[in-house]
């Protein structure tokens, strides 16, 4: 019954989303998350001083964004038939998982970031369809890029470029090339300013290597209901992949490639977590795409028994209890 209720597609239910995104918001506005200091924004000095003691305006920012790249996933599948059927679980699977981290929230450059990762991703699977797909290719690693400036450990990210290519498309040389292409550009964009500007270019090349990896004990500061709530997050990828490789011998060939794609996009995301645990939140979050469509195809076609109506059940409850956990 739950799950046939969040299997609507009406366009109405965008409402029940949105409050139900609200819901898990509202402890973000009085918790007391990790400070976003102790992951070094980004380059853009001005953009970093204007949003000091300005929280409000990062809370709201990143929750409105993080809210609509949800309805973006769902614009997403139908663009590209990722699943079959048309309704608005992608939206509620990552809105609730990204909002539901409080300190994803709080970070000023989250949803950027994300957006960045989202918009690559449908270059790369745009890319799939065309004969011609060099625009689509740089454009994807162009936007990796313009993470990467603002969060230099983006960067792994260009690898999940080279790895949809050789999914996607046959091997032709100047696509790999237009990897380097677009992914060159921003920086070279970024030097030619800095260099009129006549700043100094060794303190930006400091910034970046200083954070491609880092030390930070990140791990000691998550609460109890952060783990309760990774726990039951990893347990339902293990049930969505295994029910993908189930249903693999009927899979469509294209939607059997998207799903490698995003399985390496996962897998990427949670390794970057162990190598750079000062982004943790920033990994968690990109992570969330790939599983918000994992589970949005488990759910649309299991039929509704008892135990994936009380695992959907047990899932919505882990959002609201990472959310809520910072107020205890």
């Amino acid at each position: 019954m739950l799950i046939q209720i969040f299997r609507n597609n009406n366009p109405a239910f965008f409402v029940f989303i949105f409050l139900l995104t609200a819901a898990v918001f509202v402890p973000s506005l009085i918790g007391n998350g990790i400070s976003s200091g102790a992951f070094n924004a980004s380059v853009f000095d001005a953009v970093d001083y204007f949003l000091t003691d300005k929280s409000q305006i990062i809370l709201f920012f990143n929750y409105c964004l993080l809210f609509i790249l949800g309805i973006i996933l769902v614009n997403m599948n139908s663009k590209y038939i990722i699943i079959e059927h048309r309704n608005y679980l992608p939206a509620i699977f990552f809105g609730l998982f990204a909002i539901s981290f409080s300190e994803s929230v709080k970070l000023p450059y989250t949803a950027l970031i994300s957006t960045m990762l989202i918009a690559a991703t449908s270059n790369i699977l745009e890319a799939y369809k065309k004969t011609k797909a060099i625009k689509n290719i740089f454009l994807a690693a162009m936007y990796i890029s313009i993470a990467t400036l603002v969060f230099p450990g983006a960067i792994y990210y260009l690898i999940l470029i080279f790895i949809g290519i050789a999914i996607f498309r046959p091997f032709i040389l100047r696509e790999w090339m237009a990897v380097i292409f677009g992914a060159a550009l921003p920086f070279l964009l970024l030097f030619s300013i800095t260099y009129l500007l006549d700043h100094n270019i060794i303190i930006y090349r400091s910034y970046f290597f200083s954070n491609l990896s880092s030390g930070f004990d990140i791990f000691s500061r998550l609460s109890i209901f952060n783990y309760l709530f990774i726990g039951i997050y990893i347990l339902a990828v293990m049930i969505g992949s295994y029910a993908i490789m189930v249903k693999s011998p009927v899979l469509k060939i294209k939607n059997k490639k998207y799903f490698q794609y995003f399985f390496f996009m996962f897998l990427i995301s949670i390794a970057l977590i162990f190598i750079n645990p000062a982004g943790i939140f920033y990994y968690f979050t990109i992570s969330f795409m790939p599983v918000a469509f994992l589970l949005a195809y488990y759910y649309s076609n299991t039929r509704p028994r008892f135990f994936t109506n009380f695992f959907f059940l047990i899932v919505l409850l882990a959002c609201f209890v990472n959310a809520y956990g910072i107020l205890f």
